[in-house]
């Protein structure tokens, strides 16, 4: 078997069972029609030969009868002589002539044509009959003395041999007929019988490709299809227990990347959750200390509130990781709330960071938004942003729509993200920090993902990182409009 390109043509491929069909009846009509053709001619040639041998011997017949009328002239009997020839089947007309070319009987059928003919001459011996009987002189000698008496023309049809023919052509025809169709018949049980199995295997490949794998398939009676059915069902079987064998051992792999996954969440959860507890031990065990100042009091009890709220943030990351919240989309202004949350670091920072800056192409722009959602997101990329760039630097962020998109970029100006790295920025529990979950921009890819957006990194080592955020744009109105950033004092 060959394996060949594509057919992208639009012709359609023709059944087994139509070919072979095709074939067997064109074998069988080629056939009886030549066996017919031929059987015909034989017949007919047979036939014809017959025929006119008949006729001949009826002129011989005739003319052998007619000696005696003509040597005497007795003309009736001539004429009852033509009348008994007119009887036989396809004589139309019979006439004799005498030594001189007169007719002298004739006898025809009205309304036949005569197209065909045979003559014969009448003769008589020159010599005594009885002379030849008893040996007295030779036969050659009383036939070379033979006297033409005359002649005896019988004139007759073909019509009833050309009716046999298209008889006969029409009963092989009408045979032939029915020898296809009693071929095709056949070949039809006879295939049906071979592509049964092949059918059933079709249908059983078809199941097997929606996945379904526990069946097996006949192969009917005949070896090649017993073979080639078995052969099916070993492949079926192996694929299901190859399919086994993988979905154990994803099952497996899985148990393997929880467990990891909980051994990193609980090693995570003990480093962050140590030092806070322990501030809040320390201040608590000075509480308890007799006669200490009240601004020590106030100093103790401001750090327990920190670090109780440091373990609620801690608390929170993890529960929107582990069961990330559905967004609520709604037509917002995108650019307001970018500047929302950069106003919002900006206070945040006060002097003692890099400057924020946040710009737009169109500040009108429609996207759909779950603001806290989304908010959440770009603080967290805005957190790392601020934490690796200097006091002196600059931290932008600027928008634009693109096609059907809206484009948010943030860049900072730190050390940049080696390549190698860029990839794993966005796994849970990944930092390069030594405090920190690594939940930051996790929870952060996973936001935009559920707006239908993708976040994606850009980054050179030493010349800063730009994280893009692509998100569809809606196409209605924002509900809010539009704020610049003078709304915000920024």
């Amino acid at each position: 078997m060959s394996i060949k390109g594509i057919n992208r043509g639009s012709r359609r491929p023709t059944s087994l069972l139509t070919r072979v069909l095709s074939f067997v009846l064109l074998l069988i009509a080629s056939t009886g029609l030549l066996l017919g053709y031929t059987g015909v001619r034989i017949i007919e040639k047979f036939a014809r030969e017959r025929f006119e041998g008949r006729m001949q011997f009826l002129a011989r017949h005739l003319a052998l009868n007619s000696e005696l009328g003509l040597l005497i002239d007795e003309r009736s009997m001539l004429e009852r002589l033509t009348s008994n020839a007119l009887t036989e089947k396809g004589v139309v007309k019979v006439t004799i002539e005498n030594s001189n070319g007169v007719i002298i009987a004739e006898s025809m059928k009205k309304n036949h044509s005569a197209p065909n003919q045979v003559s014969h001459v009448v003769a008589s011996a020159g010599m005594d009959e009885e002379n030849v009987i008893f040996g007295v002189g030779s036969p050659l000698e009383g036939l070379q003395n033979e006297k033409i008496l005359g002649k005896v023309t019988i004139f007759y049809t073909d019509e009833d041999l050309k009716g046999l023919v298209r008889s006969l052509n029409a009963q092989f025809t009408l045979i032939a007929v029915g020898v296809c169709l009693l071929g095709a018949f056949l070949m039809l049980l006879i295939a049906r019988s071979i592509l049964a199995p092949l059918r059933n295997l079709v249908v059983a490949t078809q199941r097997v490709a929606n996945g379904e794998l526990n069946l097996a398939v006949e192969g009917g009676h005949l070896k090649e299809t017993v073979h080639l059915s078995q052969s099916f069902n070993s492949m079926v079987k192996a694929i299901r227990e190859s399919r086994t064998a993988l979905r154990e051992t994803y099952e497996e792999l899985a148990k393997q990347k929880n467990m990891a996954e909980v051994g990193k969440f609980s090693m995570v959860l003990t480093h962050e959750f140590k030092n806070p507890l322990s501030i809040i031990k320390g201040s608590l065990d000075i509480l308890k200390k007799p006669g200490i100042p009240p601004e020590t009091s106030a100093l103790m009890m401001r750090y327990v509130e920190e670090e109780i709220q440091r373990i609620n943030r801690l608390i929170e990351e993890f529960l929107l990781f582990s069961k990330p919240k559905r967004p609520d989309l709604k037509p917002c202004c995108g650019y307001r709330v970018l500047e929302q949350v950069a106003e919002k670091f900006r206070v945040g920072i006060a002097n003692a960071g890099p400057r924020i800056t946040c710009t737009a192409s169109d500040e009108s722009s429609a996207v759909l938004l779950d603001e806290t959602l989304f908010t959440r997101a770009v603080e967290n990329i805005l957190k790392n942003a601020v934490e690796v760039s200097k006091d002196d630097g600059v931290v932008s962020l600027s928008s634009y729509s693109k096609d059907a998109y809206w484009i948010v970029e943030i860049t900072d100006g730190g050390p940049g993200v080696l390549p190698q790295i860029a990839d794993l920025i966005f796994e849970p529990f990944y930092t390069t920090k030594a405090t920190g979950t690594g939940l930051g921009l996790a929870i952060a890819s996973n936001a935009i993902a559920a707006h239908g957006g993708k976040i994606e990194v850009a980054a050179e080592p030493e010349e800063g990182t730009t994280f893009i955020i692509s998100l569809p744009l809606a196409q209605q109105p924002p509900e809010n409009g539009g704020l610049s950033g003078s709304d915000f004092g920024g």
